[in-house]
């Protein structure tokens, strides 16, 4: 049986217990580097690399703390005040990326969310979503470019394993007739 690697631990955070990582990591800490590398990546896809933009955008009052750590974890680096994702930092935040877009077309096209319920449970499942879980998600919606918003949704593994556009294995009753 596989060791997990977390532990149980307590916190007076308004949602209640939480997981510590190895190496002190919460799972809150983890989510918060999530959502300031999604939202690097967003501003860059609108040709912003401006570090002050960031925090100028970020709901995140502690974003410096936050960025040291991803500086730390090499995730991240500044040059003068210009943002830039490092290897590992491009790799995550597309996952990132892949994730909340895929997730949305799933909540609304499948489950007939709106779109406002859609952004708030895209943006809890984006952190919970594992890279399987992730393709086969992918695969039913039948690898969709774009998100419900046009912006493209980066291509996985399971992309790449078909040559053209697959019809997604459930659709809209209104697109049969």
């Amino acid at each position: 049986m596989e060791e997990d690697k977390t532990m149980n631990r307590d916190s007076n955070w308004p949602g209640g217990p939480h997981r510590m990582r190895w190496g002190g990591r919460s799972d809150i800490e983890e989510d918060r580097i999530d959502e300031i590398l999604e939202l690097i990546w967003t501003l860059r896809e609108r040709g912003v690399s401006d570090l002050d933009k960031l925090f100028e955008e970020t709901k995140d009052l502690e974003a410096k703390s936050i960025l040291r750590l991803m500086i730390k974890d090499g995730l991240f680096e500044v040059e003068g005040n210009r943002m830039i994702l490092k290897e590992r930092g491009e790799e995550k935040a597309q996952e990132i990326i892949r994730r909340h877009r895929l997730t949305e077309r799933l909540l609304l096209e499948i489950f007939e969310m709106s779109e406002e319920e859609v952004e708030q449970e895209a943006c809890k499942l984006e952190h919970i979503l594992s890279p399987g879980v992730t393709d086969s998600v992918c695969t039913f919606l039948g690898h969709p470019p774009t998100c419900i918003h046009g912006k493209p949704i980066p291509r996985g593994a399971c992309c790449a394993k078909f040559k053209k556009e697959m019809k997604p294995l459930v659709i809209p009753l209104e697109e049969l007739g």
